[in-house]
């Protein structure tokens, strides 16, 4: 009876103090001291449970120090596990980019925002975070932007005050990233994961004589979410929107519209990607050839 009631009620403590103790910053993106806490809490509480109210007999009290010798191992490896998780968050950093931005580095307030979008997400580590003004950036003449390992780009910020992330509002404060003689974005075999997040930016006025007028990505499958791709061109070639290669990229609550390209002009995949689309909308893309839309 012991095992079969008392584990169960022990065991999942944690996780209710866990959820009722959770409170995530989403505006500096830490982990707050209080989830240490919930775990010191509720390690406490059941641990003390399992002597106070097992005095039934000497077999239950075996029973219960040889759980709880058990549970101590537990919540000390989800202690260090979560103070690991906790001190890692701790040391991520956001970065501002505003149109004409002055701000050197580390562009770490509004204040000192830069003015450069690729200067300051280069300037970024995995973890950080990267908050973009609304406006329109362009890269170099004839160059691409490009994304990084871990790091998450949010466009949709006021250019006035000092916005934080749940004051963001990407459809209403247009952050776009166009063209400048070339395609918009490159990432090309650069380690994007999952955890590489562009999210917020309508990409448009991409044109290359090569695949992927708005992004092209090769090797590498990074987090697209709340973006618009329009009117990319990819010359004679494939994807004028997005075009993957060896990739397999999350898409969500993305558009793609008057994007034109030979094949695939909303979108191209090919050489095994497998890219996740969820609740995207492609509409108004022209193909000479195959797939207008995909």
């Amino acid at each position: 009876k012991f095992f079969k009631l008392k584990l169960p009620i022990t065991f999942f403590r944690p996780y209710t103090f866990l959820a009722l103790s959770y409170t995530y910053s989403i505006t500096s993106y830490t982990f707050s001291f209080s989830h240490i806490l919930a775990f010191y809490l509720s390690f406490y509480l059941s641990f003390y449970e399992d002597f106070s109210n097992n005095y039934i007999n000497k077999v239950t009290m075996q029973a219960s120090h040889q759980l709880s010798s058990k549970k101590v191992a537990l919540y000390l490896a989800l202690l260090v596990l979560l103070f690991g998780l906790w001190v890692g968050k701790a040391n991520a950093t956001v970065r501002y980019v505003t149109v004409g931005g002055t701000g050197t580095a580390p562009y770490t307030s509004w204040a000192t925002a830069g003015g450069n979008w690729q200067t300051v997400v280069n300037a970024s580590a995995s973890g950080d975070s990267v908050f973009v003004a609304e406006g329109t950036y362009l890269p170099a003449s004839g160059q691409s932007f490009s994304m990084k390992q871990g790091v998450k780009i949010f466009g949709g910020f006021a250019t006035t005050g000092n916005p934080t992330f749940t004051q963001r509002n990407w459809q209403t404060n247009t952050t776009t990233l166009q063209g400048n003689g070339s395609r918009v974005i490159t990432n090309n075999n650069n380690g994007l994961t999952a955890i590489s997040e562009l999210d917020g930016f309508t990409i448009t006025g991409g044109s290359i004589n090569a695949h992927g007028g708005g992004m092209y990505n090769h090797s590498c499958s990074p987090t697209i979410r709340n973006c618009k791709f329009i009117a990319n061109t990819a010359n004679d070639y494939y994807g004028g929107g997005i075009s993957n290669n060896n990739s397999s990229p999350s898409i969500i609550n993305c558009e793609f519209a008057f994007n034109s390209a030979r094949h695939g002009a909303g979108m191209y995949n090919v050489d095994n990607s497998s890219p996740l689309i969820v609740g995207c909308s492609l509409t108004g893309n022209i193909a000479s050839g195959n797939g207008g839309g995909l």
